[in-house]
């Protein structure tokens, strides 16, 4: 991992966390659109910036993220070893001082104006975390496979979000102790984890409705398989069950 000490000094209103993976495909088109449009929605006087957070990517990701980070739309951060939870935990650790955090898949899959939603309870001291819930149109085994999730949550643990693993939180810092020093999960399962956890700890959890956008762009493949998905949920299910009961 690389990052300078004067970079892990920075302070920000919120900062924006993009954590990729050999996305070489879409990287750039994705950070300039998140620029551009974060300029055009966020309040003139908030300060904010954008992390590009590779973690261990080998398609050529990482210089994509260099050459943005020269032209001043983000900046670069990289952990040598794979996983969203892994790359997400390491940024926070080297940028502990903002006061708000967003992190977003790289397809940006939801318009900027709902960012803003998600940020609002959060700047109106509503909430310590907010949770996105899909709305739109999605292919039916996605559906069905985030419906199944959703029961297995209520069943486990108790929780009634509706959509706990989609790609977009804002939270606060105060949850910075919860996330690094509570939550191990260093994959894709990162964002059961992090909310059985705040839950736990009685932390504000509060769920945004906005549209979701499937596929925003069309050079980029998805990444989710069902059935190995379907599996690798629920031994990530077990894991977190047997941590929070420990």
């Amino acid at each position: 991992m690389t990052q300078s000490d004067q970079d892990a000094r920075e302070a920000y209103d919120c900062l924006f966390i993009v954590p990729v993976f050999n996305e070489a495909a879409t990287l750039e088109q994705a950070i300039l659109f998140l620029y551009s449009a974060l300029e055009e929605v966020l309040p003139p006087t908030m300060r904010w910036d954008i992390v590009v957070a590779d973690n261990g990517s080998h398609d050529g990701t990482d210089n994509i993220a260099k050459k943005l980070s020269v032209a001043g739309y983000a900046q670069a951060f990289f952990c040598t070893q794979k996983g969203r939870g892994l790359a997400l935990r390491e940024v926070l650790r080297a940028y502990p001082q903002s006061t708000l955090y967003c992190y977003c898949d790289c397809d940006i899959p939801v318009e900027p104006s709902s960012i803003t939603r998600l940020l609002e309870p959060l700047m109106h001291e509503k909430a310590d975390v907010a949770v996105l819930k899909r709305s739109g149109p999605r292919p039916l085994s996605r559906r069905i496979l985030s419906l199944g999730y959703r029961f297995l949550l209520i069943a486990l643990f108790r929780i009634h979000f509706s959509d706990v693993q989609a790609g977009i939180k804002v939270f606060h810092a105060r949850m910075l102790p919860v996330i690094i020093h509570r939550c191990v999960e260093n994959g894709y399962f990162f964002d059961t984890e992090f909310i059985v956890r705040a839950i736990q700890k009685k932390y504000r959890v509060v769920e945004v409705t906005a549209p979701w956008i499937e596929q925003r762009f069309s050079v980029r493949k998805s990444k989710i398989h069902p059935l190995k998905d379907s599996l690798q949920a629920l031994k990530a299910l077990v894991r977190i069950y047997s941590r929070f009961h420990r």
